[in-house]
């Protein structure tokens, strides 16, 4: 997977996507239990505007995003940071990784390419736990289920070896324009 070409290559951090991951993993099993009962509008509207900011600080602080770099939030913070994170992704799972980003980037002070690895984590070992809840309730279509994870397999493999051969300017730059369209795609969904 994805993950494991992060590790190949030496960017993944498994000393910090764990705890990380266990903490997102809390969060997801709330999230997963609130799925069946919300107002689709209401999240799409606010996640656009959410990831549009994310957007503005793609393209104005660089710095953010393609250096490792101190972060001074307490770890009280950061626990709530990715519970939070873990909640939405459980949730509707749809642009998390746009949040794993951020959130990676601002609580854990890590670069685009090593957040990249430490997301993979993250979203693979709450996916597991989120899956299993929404199969016991019924939820889930198996042969579609495992079409798309064949698609996210290869194409997390393919983004892996793209991000560490291109570097974290290419990577901000594909982010921002990709985080750009979900928050239109978003929004025209609502309103069409």
């Amino acid at each position: 997977t994805g993950a494991e070409t992060y590790r190949r290559k030496n960017v993944l951090s498994l000393r910090i996507a764990l705890p990380l991951a266990g903490i997102t993993t809390l969060g997801s099993i709330v999230g997963t239990f609130l799925a069946i009962n919300i107002d689709r509008e209401f999240l799409n509207l606010s996640v656009a505007a959410l990831i549009s900011l994310m957007a503005v600080l793609l393209v104005f602080k660089p710095e953010m995003w393609e250096k490792q770099h101190e972060t001074r939030l307490s770890k009280t913070a950061v626990f709530f940071i990715f519970f939070a994170i873990g909640i939405y992704g459980g949730f509707i799972q749809a642009g998390v990784g746009f949040f794993l980003t951020w959130g990676l980037a601002l609580a854990a002070g890590v670069d685009l390419i090593r957040g990249n690895a430490i997301k993979m984590v993250i979203v693979g070992l709450y996916n597991i736990v989120s899956l299993a809840i929404f199969y016991r309730s019924g939820l889930v279509d198996i042969p579609v289920g495992l079409i798309l994870a064949a698609g996210s397999m290869v194409g997390a493999v393919a983004g892996a070896k793209f991000a560490v051969a291109k570097g974290n300017s290419w990577i901000r730059w594909i982010l921002a324009s990709v985080v750009v369209l979900s928050a239109v795609k978003m929004v025209f969904d609502v309103f069409s």
